[in-house]
């Protein structure tokens, strides 16, 4: 929700909400006096003011994405830097054929993957798909399942989330002004109600 502000003022931000946990946005700027953006590639000394930044405002980093790494080293690294990080999750919409890969490095740091459902042409649009994509996976590959992506597609959140049972890692909400697949994103409590 606060991804066009600095990390810090993001943090701020969720604090005045009376949130305690966060989902890091890539390439968002990390502020604070800290250089760079919440980037997986950070360095080890950037990693640490990032978390020493986090430890000041008592917000928890759970998740980092969508984010999608090009090849095993890549994805290696994220998971290198989920660890440090201290995550749960990591949200990406990897190609199907790297998911064995994924899967043994999820095992591995014992971390999540949440496979997001952009809207369709995207290739996990549908939860379908992510299951036929996710069989025989790590019980710790499943779901990022967005709600507005969904509706955007045509589909029904709840048959999807019911579809979905056992798998979901984790969520992303939108309130929609209207449903449609050109609909945008509005304040949490004003969309249309079904």
């Amino acid at each position: 929700s606060f991804n066009k502000f600095t990390f810090l003022r993001a943090l701020g931000k969720i604090d005045s909400c009376g949130m305690k946990y966060v989902e890091a946005f890539p390439g968002q700027t990390l502020g604070g006096g800290i250089e760079g953006t919440m980037d997986y590639h950070m360095d080890a000394d950037t990693r640490k003011a990032v978390l020493k930044m986090l430890k000041k405002t008592q917000i928890k980093l759970v998740s980092y994405g969508v984010v999608v790494p090009k090849g095993d080293a890549d994805w290696k690294q994220l998971f290198v830097f989920a660890k440090a990080m201290g995550l749960e999750n990591v949200v990406s919409e990897p190609e199907v054929k790297d998911i064995p890969m994924i899967s043994k490095l999820c095992d591995q740091y014992k971390i999540n993957l949440a496979i997001h459902d952009h809207p369709k042409p995207s290739h996990y649009w549908n939860p379908d798909i992510l299951l036929a994509a996710i069989k025989g996976a790590s019980p710790r590959v499943g779901a990022c399942a967005d709600i507005g992506h969904w509706t955007r597609s045509g589909l029904d959140p709840l048959e999807c989330l019911k579809k979905l049972n056992g798998h979901v890692k984790e969520f992303h909400f939108k309130d929609l002004n209207e449903k449609s697949r050109d609909a945008h994103d509005v304040p949490w409590g004003t969309g249309v109600n079904n």
